[in-house]
This record gives structure tokens, sequence and C-alpha cells, in this order.
């Protein structure tokens, strides 16, 4: 979101903010590459493989990369459908998500523009629902492909 922000210079705009932030995952060049992804849903997904068994990380994690990957985010979303994944992608993309964490002072949301040298970001609502739509949109084609 950061990045799509500082690229748009913070326009308001849904379809611009919308567009950008699907145009800038895994971009390498930006935070949400897809080395970054994978790393992500491939933690996610050899976490759930542990959950709950006596299994080691070495074994989940080779039991994983021998043929899991392959559906890695079928794993990730629980093959949910799209209402279900945008509610939970919503919730990591509002504002309201982090009232209750405000005393972390989470970069992308802060009131204050500069704490301590670090820039905060506060995202509209138009921004923070284009980003999640964008997200849920990319999850979903990753979907279709792993069919």
């Amino acid at each position: 979101m950061i990045n799509t922000y500082i690229q748009l210079d913070g326009s308001d705009n849904y379809d611009e903010f919308y567009n950008k932030f699907y145009q800038l995952i895994g971009d390498n060049d930006f935070s949400l590459s897809m080395k970054d992804l994978y790393a992500d849903t491939d933690a996610y997904n050899i976490y759930t493989l542990l959950d709950g068994t006596s299994n080691c990380l070495a074994d989940s994690t080779k039991t994983y990369y021998s043929d899991g990957y392959k559906k890695r985010y079928s794993s990730f979303t629980n093959n949910w459908n799209r209402e279900t994944i945008l509610n939970l992608v919503k919730t990591y993309t509002n504002t309201n998500y982090l009232l209750d964490i405000d005393m972390l002072r989470w970069p992308l949301f802060n009131e204050s523009n500069k704490v301590d040298g670090t820039e905060y970001y506060n995202f509209s609502e138009n921004q923070s629902n284009a980003s999640a739509e964008a997200f849920t949109d990319f999850l979903m084609h990753q979907l279709q492909k792993e069919r």
C-alpha cells in the first residue's frame, strides 16, 4: 500500500489505486515482490502442516516442497470463495484493524506523518478498499492458474 501511495502521490482515486496496486504485486522493485509472496505464503502453508502434528519443521518443509507448493495459493486461501478472501484481506488493509494496536506504531497507519524519523501513512477508505480488492483479485487469478 505504501508503494502504491508513493507512486500515485497519495491519490484517493479508487481505480487508479487499484490498478497501480495490482500492477506492483510481484514486481521485484517494490515491497510485494514474487519472492516475498512466495516466502509469506510458503511459510504460512508450512506452518499449517506443522500445526497440531508431531511433524518437525524439516519434514514439513520437505513435504511441502516435494508437491504442496504446486497449490500454494489454494492452501494459503483454504480454497475459500472470493467474498471470504476479500473480507479477510480487508481486515488488514482497513485502518480500523489497527486501532487496537496503535501503540505499536504500525507504519501503514498513523495519524502523524513522522514519528522518530519513520514516515507513517493514513490511508483513506478508497485506498484501503482498492488495495484489498486488488490483492484479492491477484489471489483469485493465482487460484485459477492452479486448477
